[in-house]
């Protein structure tokens, strides 16, 4: 279990260095808001887990049954006879149109590849879906990009799912709500609103004299939003998001795992308003739609929401 949280930090230290390079974006191959060529058909491939890093990777599977995801690393010990099982997988490709037909319950796993990056598995009834991420910018200057391919390949993915999880008494399993957390969620999400989480509290637009009274989007690059504080107090600010309206509902959106989050070491001060700009390369196209922005305020250990609506047209 040492040697696996060493790994974990070897690996969390250098996707940082990899970051502080200077991630501009990530995007998906294909049309707006992630959704793909339909007819379009897969490489000449002949194994899911071509360019990975089976040696130094570390990773995790999930499963999501329509409600909840939960994650279970892999057993260091095992880590191997997993991927040969899944790399001598026979498959054949699929048109990508038929990544609408993946629903729930349905299986993920995600592998460090050679490049720094992902891939990411997704498997429903005799499909997989593969996602990559790769670097198409420069060493000075990283852009991560998205491709996705699918193929056809029967697994026990339950089985699986048992078989090679971490098994010791500190063996980490988390459970979150929604699919947002799966393997290529952020393209799932676009074909089955199931994948969404879905926002359960209210979140109001003030709470103790804070408030966010403009937000001023660039869809390229990066989000200010400008905080007031009417109130004597100064809060800390913490997490941020944007959330989206789907069928009449606020959702949670998938996010890039490769990013790294810049809401840190920040404050709003009593009687006091400021604008704060944050990038947005940690979500995809946000398309068309109603969306709101949610800050995150703290003082004393007590943490509270604000969100400001907005459209993007």
């Amino acid at each position: 279990m040492k040697l696996l949280k060493e790994k974990r930090k070897i690996i969390s230290m250098a996707m940082i260095v990899i970051c502080a390079l200077g991630i501009t974006g990530c995007g998906t191959k294909g049309d707006n808001k992630g959704v793909i060529d339909p007819e379009k058909m897969n490489k000449e491939r002949t194994n899911l887990l071509e360019n990975a890093d089976i040696d130094n990777c570390l990773s995790r599977m999930l499963y999501y049954d329509g409600e909840k995801t939960e994650m279970r690393y892999v057993d260091v010990d095992k880590a191997k006879e997993l991927y040969e099982e899944i790399a001598n997988l026979k498959i054949k490709p699929l048109p990508l149109g038929r990544v609408s037909e993946i629903k729930t319950p349905c299986f993920g796993i995600e592998v460090k590849n050679d490049k720094y990056g992902e891939i990411e598995l997704t498997y429903y009834d005799g499909m997989w879906l593969r996602g990559t991420v790769k670097n198409v910018g420069t060493e000075e200057h990283v852009k991560f990009e998205h491709e996705y391919e699918l193929y056809e390949a029967d697994y026990d993915y339950m089985s699986a799912f048992d078989k090679y999880k971490m098994v010791d008494d500190e063996a980490e399993e988390y459970i979150s709500k929604g699919g947002v957390g799966m393997p290529n969620a952020m393209l799932l999400c676009n074909y089955n609103a199931k994948f969404y989480r879905e926002v359960e509290e209210v979140i109001p637009s003030e709470k103790g004299g804070v408030s966010i009274s403009d937000v001023d989007l660039n869809k390229d690059d990066e989000i200010a939003i400008k905080i007031k504080n009417d109130g004597n107090v100064d809060y800390n600010l913490l997490g941020w998001s944007i959330q989206k309206k789907v069928e009449d509902k606020w959702v949670i959106l998938p996010t890039d795992g490769m990013f790294i989050e810049d809401a840190v070491g920040r404050s709003i001060f009593g009687s006091n308003e400021e604008t704060f700009k944050y990038s947005i390369r940690k979500y995809e196209d946000l398309g068309t739609g109603k969306y709101r922005v949610v800050q995150v305020c703290s003082v004393n250990s007590q943490d509270f929401e604000v969100a400001r609506e907005f459209d993007i047209k």
